[in-house]
This record gives C-alpha cells, sequence and structure tokens, in this order.
C-alpha cells in the first residue's frame, strides 16, 4: 500500500528492540508511551530522525503500513547493537478521519489524523508532511506515529529478530502502575 493512499492500511508492523523508549506491558498487555508531550514539529522531527536519536522519549510510537519496512527498521537496530528485536503485527478494527487541532502560541494547526473506536491517534506521515512540515530527509514515507499507546486487542503476534535471549517483559514496569505512582507523587 502507498503511504499517499486515502485509506489507512489493514495492518501495521513494528520493529522494537528492549530499550525502547516504548515498552511493551506483559502484565496489561499493549505497548505504552505517555501522552505527557506536545505534539509538534520539533518532537515530530526528533523522533523520525533515526540518526540523532533523542534522549528524552516522545509521545509517539512509531508503525509502518507495510512489513519491509518494519523490518528495514529492525535491521537498523541490529546494525547498531541492539539486542532482542522483534516486529509486531498492529491490526486496528476499524479508524476513522478526525482532526487533531494542535494550538501554538500564534496558531492552530488542525492536523488530520485517523481513530479508532477507543480514541486510539494514528498519524500518517503524508499528513504530517502536510501539516507540520516535517522534514522529509530524516523520515520514512512508510512510518506512521501512533500516540500514546497501543492497546494488545490490536497486536496480532510478534517474530523475533534476534537470537539473543528472551526478552524478560515481566521486569518492565507496568505502564498503569507507572502511571499511578507518577500521579500520586504529585499530590
Amino acid at each position: 500500500m502507498s503511504s499517499q493512499s486515502s485509506r489507512p492500511p489493514q495492518a501495521f508492523y513494528r520493529a522494537q528492540h528492549k530499550d525502547s523508549f516504548t515498552y511493551y506491558d506483559a502484565e496489561h498487555g499493549g505497548y505504552y508511551m505517555d501522552y505527557c508531550h506536545w505534539i509538534n514539529k520539533v518532537k515530530i522531527d526528533s523522533h523520525l530522525d533515526w540518526s540523532a536519536r533523542p534522549k528524552e522519549p516522545t509521545p509517539f510510537i512509531s508503525i509502518f503500513d507495510n512489513k519491509d519496512a518494519a523490518t528495514r527498521r529492525a535491521n537498523f537496530f541490529r546494525g547498531k547493537g541492539h539486542k532482542e528485536i522483534k516486529v509486531a503485527k498492529i491490526q486496528p478494527t476499524t479508524l476513522q478521519r478526525t482532526i487533531l487541532p494542535i494550538r501554538f502560541a500564534n496558531e492552530v494547526v488542525n492536523l488530520r489524523a485517523w481513530r479508532d473506536p477507543d480514541g486510539i491517534t494514528f498519524l500518517a506521515p503524508v499528513d504530517l508532511r502536510q501539516h507540520l512540515h516535517i522534514n522529509l530527509a530524516t523520515s520514512d514515507e512508510h512510518e506512521w506515529l501512533v500516540v500514546e499507546w497501543i492497546p494488545p486487542g490490536m497486536i496480532r503476534g510478534t517474530t523475533e529478530f534476534s537470537s539473543d535471549t528472551v526478552w524478560d517483559q515481566s521486569t518492565r514496569t507496568s505502564y498503569r502502575a507507572a502511571r499511578r505512582n507518577r500521579f500520586a507523587s504529585v499530590k
């Protein structure tokens, strides 16, 4: 499927290694990234530029609109020396077009997005380029962004891309527990 299509693909794929900012919650299922950051050109360009990986996490989870692109990213991870690399098939039920108003100091950008019935937001590369003028030189035309999390019901399977020890997901802090702890410390 072309990234220029007016319809989203029926399945996406996620490549990940054990040190990714996004993590898989074994207890509750799903991929998680807190949505506590602004959606803006700087954060998106920073997230998409794999040659200058940010030290701070962004609220985005990268997915690809075809398995070949995800496999290329997994091979990129391998080339950088990452371990325990996986590619997951992500399959949302139904995505509907929506507008995500992003309020900046001097303007509001009405970013076109896709949402599933549970409110999960998907950002297409063509919309990011058109509305936020994302840097074409550092982004992949097949790389979509999911905001905050991918629920377990969308994950249709994973493929291991390294022969190292299997990632012990139980050692990761659960998303809900981490959020509870973060909000409890604010009180």
